[in-house]
C-alpha cells in the first residue's frame, strides 16, 4: 500500500465536501498538534519541570521568610502559566469548527439553489444536499474529537499543579 493510496480517502472527503473541508481538516491538524504538545509538556512537567522547581525551591537562602512562600507561589504559577497558555487558542479552534461546518453547509446549500435556478429540475438536490452536509458533519467531528482532547489535558492540570504544590512544601 503506498502512501498515495492511504490519502485517497482524505482526498475524496475533500472532493466530495468542498474547500471548506479541507479547511476544516487543517484547523483539525492544528488543534491535535496543540493538543499533543499539552499532552507532552503534562509528562514534561512531571519530569523535568517538578524537578528543576524542587531544585530551586531547596536552593533558596532563606526557608523560613516571608519571601519563601513568594517564591514557592511564583514557581507554582510559573508551572500552572505553562500548562495553560495554549488552552485558550484550542477552546477557541474547537469553538470554530463546527462554524467552519455550517459556513460549509449554508455555501453548499446557495450552490445548489444556483443550479436549481440555471437548470430549472430539482432533481440534483438530494445528492447536492448531501454534499453540502458534509462540512457540518466534519466540522462537528473533529470539534467534538478536539472538545475530548481538551478536556483530558485540562482535567490533568489540577492534578499536576496540586502534586507541585504538594511537593513544595515550606
Amino acid at each position: 500500500m503506498t502512501s498515495l493510496s492511504l490519502l485517497q480517502p482524505l482526498r475524496s472527503l475533500v472532493d466530495s465536501g468542498g474547500i471548506v473541508v479541507a479547511i476544516i481538516m487543517a484547523v483539525a491538524l492544528v488543534l491535535w498538534i496543540l493538543l499533543l504538545e499539552r499532552a507532552w509538556l503534562l509528562w514534561a512537567l512531571q519530569r523535568h519541570f517538578t524537578r528543576q522547581s524542587l531544585v530551586d525551591w531547596h536552593s533558596r537562602i532563606d526557608p523560613q521568610s516571608r519571601r519563601s512562600g513568594w517564591i514557592r507561589q511564583q514557581l507554582i504559577s510559573e508551572n500552572r502559566q505553562r500548562l495553560e497558555s495554549t488552552l485558550p487558542v484550542i477552546a477557541g479552534l474547537i469553538g470554530t469548527l463546527p462554524m467552519l461546518g455550517l459556513f460549509g453547509t449554508v455555501s453548499g446549500m446557495v450552490l445548489i439553489f444556483d443550479q436549481v435556478a440555471i437548470n430549472g429540475s430539482p432533481e440534483f438536490m438530494a445528492e447536492g444536499i448531501a454534499r453540502a452536509t458534509l462540512p457540518t458533519l466534519a466540522g462537528m467531528i473533529t470539534a467534538i474529537s478536539g472538545l475530548a482532547g481538551y478536556g483530558i489535558i485540562k482535567s490533568r492540570i489540577r492534578p499536576a499543579i496540586a502534586n507541585l504544590r504538594k511537593e513544595l512544601k515550606q
